[in-house]
């Protein structure tokens, strides 16, 4: 059999090299990829679409009521791979009008009709319910391959043990109504994953949840006790709902919990095993920190906001820590162990030369502390959150560390920037939202190769006020200023507009060196002929451009083109260079055989295609 499929391999292939023929797969294979999305609201549109062979994923849009009460078989095509029906969809469904191949299946709000055994396809391997459904799931009503399970919403019905949930289920995920008792054998032994919804509040006997179960989830309403083998001895992540006020003696988490996430208890030695490494105390807990209350298992530690307590008693092996909105104590003995450590944006307290352990290389602070070598030297990633209560608080010269490489400023800095702030070691900076101050010529060092504006920024931009070995610029939702000859450094290789900016770009104002180039949601300008730079291999347009990129607009360099969905100019072969390998367009875009046929090296965009993409790429 071995020998048998090396012999049709090398067929296909002696066939594929063939140029005629290889175009012509390539010409399928690009309809393949283009034509694999398909929306509809009527029975008609989808009979008569004249590529429903080539559809992957169907959605039954919001509006057919009357198509979804003519639904029969045939009707949904045998490609179909993911099957979505829309808002309204609530027809009992019976034998054959789900193919054999759909793959994954999704009911949206409005369904409500008992699932009779047999009527799902056996190929399923997903489906997902919404509100209002509410049916008891019998014997082989979920077909024996399934492995993803989502109900959401009101469903309420008991799982029948050995019987609701088929044998190699991975992963069920119950909605917020549900509130059945669970039996032994409920949860067969192949499920890995279990997420009880919020009102889920019954007794979880010694037992019951199958031995396979890795990830279990309480929410907000779980209030019962739990008893020792309550919780599998598989588990190894394990949330507690933010209102389980039950104590939590040792031995009821068991060993094998490496991630858990608790928001109240009252701890006592031995609640937390030795072997949990990701210890989250949520939003509630807010009590002292005695000695070995934390094993030294744990190297991630993460406070809730409530938490306010002194650090005098963490254990030495603890690399990451984070605190939360309320904790403003003095820190004092911090184990050397720690390498990342964030404060939120409203700590208030002084920090003191030699208070934050010289192990730490990312560091997070509220406001920046006002001594010198407050922040070691050993700090590499460096953040200045600055809340509102914080944002006329100055930066010091020299207070950050000459280590520092990476360096952001939060949501409300909105300081101009001054000589000896940024040390000449940052190679990456961010401003935050607010941030909306001009930059004078030579401020940012000329080390910095990576530069973000969020939000608010639109000040105009000199010569010299860009570092000029930046090789990476991105502009967030405000900037609209012209870019003119000269702002943008000759090393610039990737440019990311603001979703504001519309202007014309003029010509020589992008660099020679730029290689990506991305307009944001408003950009809607033509594009100059020779604007575009030489060098660039990649080219985005947002969602309002609709321009025509006739002649020698796009330069021979580009080998990837993103329109989207405003876009309807055409696009014939002539337009666009034979080095572009990728083509993406959206969905509604009325795409010609000519440009499918005569560019057999254009692959039109699609992420579920990647692999055979790539095997006939790579021929």
């Amino acid at each position: 059999m071995h020998i048998a499929d090396n012999n049709k391999n090398e067929l296909f292939y002696f066939i594929y090299r063939n140029c005629y023929l290889r175009n012509l797969i390539k010409t399928n294979i690009n309809k393949y990829n283009f034509y694999y999305y398909f929306s509809c609201t009527t029975r008609e549109s989808l009979i008569n679409y004249r590529f429903r062979d080539y559809i992957l994923e169907l959605n039954l849009d919001t509006q057919g009521y009357k198509f979804y009460r003519n639904l029969v078989p045939g009707i949904i095509p045998e490609t179909t791979k993911r099957l979505n029906f829309g808002y309204g969809f609530n027809t009992l469904l019976t034998k054959g009008i789900i193919p054999e191949g759909v793959e994954s299946i999704s009911f949206s709000h409005g369904y409500n009709q008992p699932i009779k055994p047999f009527v799902l396809p056996e190929s399923l391997t997903s489906i997902s319910f919404e509100d209002p459904y509410n049916h008891i799931f019998v014997k082989d009503s979920l077909p024996k391959n399934l492995k993803f399970v989502n109900i959401s919403g009101r469903y309420n019905q008991e799982l029948l043990a050995g019987q609701s949930i088929p044998p190699r289920c991975k992963s069920i995920s119950l909605g917020r109504e549900f509130n059945c008792e669970i039996f032994k054998n409920s949860i067969p032994d192949s499920v890995t994953t279990l997420i009880f919804g919020e009102k889920f509040n019954r007794a979880i006997d010694p037992g019951v949840l199958s031995s396979s179960i890795t990830d279990l989830s309480f929410q907000c309403h779980f209030l019962q006790p739990l008893q020792a083998h309550s919780i599998p001895s598989s588990v190894t992540k394990l949330q507690l709902s933010s209102n389980f006020k039950q104590p939590l003696t040792p031995h009821i988490v068991p060993p094998s919990v490496k991630i858990l996430k608790i928001c109240y208890q009252e701890l006592q030695f031995g609640s937390i095993p030795f072997g949990v490494e990701v210890l989250t105390l949520g939003n509630d807990f807010n009590q002292k920190i005695d000695r070995f209350l934390i094993p030294e298992s744990v190297h991630t530690l993460i406070f809730g906001d409530q938490f306010n307590q002194p650090l005098n008693h963490l254990p030495n092996s603890i690399t990451y820590l984070s605190l939360g909105f309320n904790f403003n104590q003095d820190i004092h003995n911090l184990p050397s162990s720690i390498k990342e450590l964030h404060f939120s944006n409203v700590y208030g307290q002084s920090v003191l030369p030699n208070q934050i352990p010289p192990s730490v290389k990312k560091l997070t602070f509220g406001l920046p502390p006002t001594e010198l070598y407050s922040i070691p030297h050993s700090v590499e990633t460096l953040t200045f959150s600055f809340s509102q209560k914080y944002v006329n608080e100055p930066i010091s010269p020299f207070i950050i560390p000459p280590s520092v490489k990476t360096l952001t400023f939060g949501a409300y800095f909105n300081q101009i920037l001054s000589h000896d702030i940024i040390p000449p070691s940052v190679t990456s900076l961010s401003f935050g939202k607010s941030f909306n101050s001009v930059i004078h010529n030579d401020i940012l060092p000329k080390s910095i190769t990576s530069l973000s504006f969020d939000n608010c920024f639109n000040c105009e931009l000199y010569i010299g006020s860009l570092p000029k070995n930046l090789k990476h610029l991105s502009f967030g939702r405000d900037f609209n200023q012209d870019i003119l000859p000269g702002i943008l450094p000759d090393s610039l290789e990737t440019l990311t507009l603001s979703a504001e900016f519309n202007r014309i770009i003029p010509c020589n104002s992008l660099p020679n060196s730029l290689q990506v180039l991305t307009f944001g949601y408003c950009f809607n300008q033509i594009i100059i002929e020779n604007s575009l730079p030489s060098s660039l291999t990649t080219l985005n347009f947002g969602y309002s451009f609709n321009q025509s990129v006739a002649g020698n607009i796009i330069p021979p360099s580009v080998t990837c083109i993103s329109f989207s969905s405003s876009f309807k100019k055409p696009l014939e072969p002539n337009i666009l260079s034979k080095s572009v390998k990728f083509l993406k367009l959206c969905k509604n875009y009325k795409i010609t055989d000519s440009l499918l046929s005569s560019i057999p090296n254009i692959t039109i965009h699609n992420p579920r295609a990647s692999d055979i993409n790539d095997m006939f790429n790579s021929l």
